[in-house]
């Protein structure tokens, strides 16, 4: 019985993705940037989980990917580093340079609160720029009308809503009546209550509080001048002139000479004619005066022009104010000592102890949604590769002849792709594609292993050719449109019709020669056609003479051996 046999041949594999697997390296930023690992898992301190970024650190955090595929083969990407904790680093560092701004903007410097009642009464109003009253909050309000019975204070706070009427007290008595008219009265809130630390029975506690220690002169300090200090001493006020925060900004109500030290400057002073100091930018009456300057640490630098002022920017000017004081006119007013530190920052002209808070909370809301735009990016990227190359062929069976040689150095070109970050894989991807469709238009000759053998065949722009061939181990048929119309089986071939251009031969070379049927100009004929074989040649040696293919040469009927009378005249 005949045995019929069946073949698949694997002629080609693509490498696929099986996995790709992101590595972390937290290492110091001074350190130089690690190469990739060559070994998987990769050795040393990589690890698979990425690190959260701690507050203050500076160390760098590098990645990268490593792709293992089906033949159980990796490749690691170029480490680089990673982008949300470079942003984390950055968004921290914003944060602590805001609050490096605001670093002596302490709970208890003063903020000037003009009182907005509208006669004389107990219920003490005002506005402050604050978000919030907390214990340990220190104003100077500027009382518009002389008080009157028990004094208690309500404060409109920054986002419009309003305090509770707080008590003002004066040691442990009830302020009623103590204060005049326009005085400015420093008091502290305790949680409960305001307490003033004013005594209006002497006048230097009263109204003005003198600086409790002798200062020194770096230059002249001239009379009813605001003088500010360095670790060198005391010096006028001046444009680009450089003072250090932590000295208290003073008022001299006497002149001191250059070196020279006076106990004769005071905190707080009412009626300062603040014109004798600089040029005021818009004086008005009941209005802030600002210094404004620059910082940098610990030490504020006067402006160049306008450093007195009652104008407070509407949009980020790169300064800094600090309040002097509360206006009574265009050049007079109640002078004040503060560090707090003002600037237009997150939006609104504000303290800078709350400017900073907000700016660290928004720092790090940047930072987590910095990293969760790049985590779900990378996800993303990583899902879509996966899914792309799972749709890759993976094997392609059958016998490719012509053009095999291309679809090689295709698949190696996408081996090499293949081995490349994550980043890059959509285009890479994409060519591929292209090529592949490219590949498929090319090919013209195709091989199908079915039921019935091998069966061959072409085809042009996708139509298939009518005439095929089907091999089996039995046979090799040729079909046209399906339908055998000649075939091969065993020793003998099968076909319908034969079309012989020059001749057909019937014969053998180890039989001496062959019969060949002929066509001349009379019709068909039949000539003997001897092997030419010398003496004392063997049978072998006829056969392998025989199977050197000599020129055919055409028959040539000279002696009319073909010629044929059917009658009449000759034809």
């Amino acid at each position: 019985m005949a045995v019929k046999a069946k073949a698949e041949i694997t002629l080609a594999t693509i490498r696929d993705v099986q996995s790709v697997t992101r590595y972390y390296l937290l290492q110091s930023s001074t350190s130089s940037m690690p190469s990739k690992p060559t070994t998987n898992p990769p050795t040393g301190s990589w690890v698979k989980t990425e690190p959260s970024y701690t507050s203050g650190s500076t160390n760098s955090l590098y990645l990268t990917d490593l792709t293992v595929f089906t033949d159980s083969s990796f490749s690691y990407s170029d480490v680089s580093l990673s982008s949300s904790y470079e942003a984390a680093k950055a968004a921290y560092n914003k944060a602590v340079a805001a609050e490096g701004k605001a670093s002596t903007a302490l709970a208890q410097s003063v903020e000037y609160i003009v009182g907005t009642q509208t006669a004389v009464t107990g219920n003490w109003t005002g506005v402050s720029m604050d978000g919030a009253l907390y214990a340990g909050k220190t104003i100077a309000y500027k009382l518009p009308y002389a008080g009157s019975g028990e004094a208690s204070l309500t404060l409109t706070l920054a986002d419009g809503s309003t305090t509770a009427a707080a008590p003002v007290y004066m040691n442990n008595t009830r302020v009623t009546t103590h204060y005049p008219q326009y005085t400015v009265i420093k008091m502290t809130y305790d949680g409960a209550s305001w307490r003033t630390d004013n005594y209006y029975t002497n006048s230097d506690s009263y109204d003005r509080r003198l600086h409790n220690s002798a200062i020194k002169a770096a230059a002249a300090v001239t009379k009813s001048h605001l003088i500010a200090g360095t670790e060198a001493g005391y010096k006028n006020f001046a444009a680009s002139l450089v003072f250090d925060l932590a000295y208290p900004i003073l008022y001299a109500s006497a002149a001191i000479s250059a070196n020279a030290t006076a106990k004769t400057t005071y905190e707080a002073y009412p009626e300062v004619v603040f014109s004798t100091t600089g040029a005021i930018q818009s004086g008005a009456a009941n209005k802030i005066l600002w210094l404004k300057g620059t910082v940098t640490g610990n030490t504020f630098t006067i402006a160049e022009g306008n450093w007195l002022t009652t104008v407070v920017p509407s949009e980020d000017d790169g300064m800094y104010y600090i309040p002097l004081g509360v206006m009574s006119s265009t050049t007079t007013g109640y002078f004040a000592s503060s560090d707090r530190l003002y600037a237009f920052v997150d939006g609104a002209f504000q303290p800078l102890d709350n400017a900073s808070r907000k700016l660290a909370e928004k720092a790090r809301e940047e930072v987590a949604d910095a990293e969760e735009r790049v985590r779900t990016y990378t996800e993303s990227a990583v899902s879509q590769k996966a899914d792309e190359i799972e749709i890759s062929i993976s094997t392609v069976t059958g016998t490719l002849a012509a053009g095999i040689q291309d679809c090689q150095e295709s698949i190696a070109q996408t081996d090499g792709a293949l081995t490349d970050s994550v980043d890059t894989l959509t285009q890479r991807i994409s060519d591929q594609e292209d090529a592949l469709l490219d590949y498929k238009h090319e090919t013209s000759t195709y091989f199908r292993f079915n039921t019935d053998g091998l069966n061959i065949g072409k085809q042009e722009d996708g139509d298939e050719s009518p005439y095929s061939i089907n091999i089996d181990n039995e046979k090799m048929g040729f079909l046209q449109n399906g339908v055998e119309i000649a075939y091969v089986q065993y020793n003998k071939m099968h076909i319908n019709a034969i079309e012989a251009m020059d001749r057909l031969s019937v014969g053998a070379a180890a039989d001496g020669g062959y019969f060949d049927f002929i066509s001349t100009e009379y019709g068909m004929g039949v000539k003997w056609r001897a092997v030419n074989q010398s003496n004392g040649a063997s049978l072998n040696m006829m056969r392998v003479m025989a199977k050197k293919a000599a020129e055919y040469e055409a028959v040539r009927d000279e002696v009319g051996v073909f010629k044929v009378d059917f009658g009449g005249e000759d034809t």
